[in-house]
């Protein structure tokens, strides 16, 4: 069966069931996050409609998209119970992902990624922050490694001198070594 077949079989069994009573364009007024909607005006009626969900049927695993104030939006009905929702986004301020465990949220200067009690995340400077200790590493190295190797290349360094070689770097130089070395055990895991 061809995807028009399949389509027009579809169409067959909609017929005289509830379908949308109406799809139509709208500009957002403003948008509430915690009760995932927003506020629209008709472009046509000049109509404003507050309440246009965010999410069919939000729950805790859901991926979330909250549209630009004056934006445009595709809104519908989707129920017997006159539920208006949005189905199409003109610009995107945020984007959230969430499952059981984790969260992703995009938005125009900053990605976000939770799971559990640790954090990460890039600003528009591509600078990272974390509440937690990260991991940089692929199948033969990782940063950490190449970092603490560095530490203790640095703390048994001699140089070759006309006389010889030199001595072990100064106390000074191996409690800063030292110190670097805790600083990094305290970055990364």
């Amino acid at each position: 069966m061809n995807i028009e077949e399949r389509l027009s079989e579809a169409f067959q069994q909609l017929k005289g069931k509830e379908v949308p009573s109406w799809i139509a364009a709208a500009r957002v007024i403003s948008v509430d996050k915690e009760k995932q909607d927003c506020e629209v005006e008709f472009l046509h009626s000049k109509l404003k409609l507050g309440g246009v969900k965010l999410n069919a049927h939000p729950h805790e695993e859901h991926i979330l998209i909250f549209p630009k104030i004056k934006s445009f939006v595709l809104v519908a009905l989707i129920d017997e119970h006159h539920q208006a929702i949005v189905l199409a986004y003109s610009r995107v301020e945020e984007v959230v992902w969430k499952t059981a465990n984790s969260a992703l949220i995009f938005q125009d200067e900053r990605v976000e990624m939770t799971q559990a009690h640790t954090s990460l995340s890039l600003d528009e400077n591509l600078s990272l922050s974390t509440g937690g200790k990260i991991s940089l590493k692929n199948t033969n190295q990782s940063l950490k490694n190449l970092l603490m190797d560095l530490a203790s290349i640095l703390s048994t360094l001699t140089v070759a001198t006309g006389v010889g070689p030199s001595g072990l770097p100064l106390p000074t130089t191996i409690a800063k070594v030292e110190s670097y070395k805790g600083k990094i055990q305290q970055l990364f895991s």
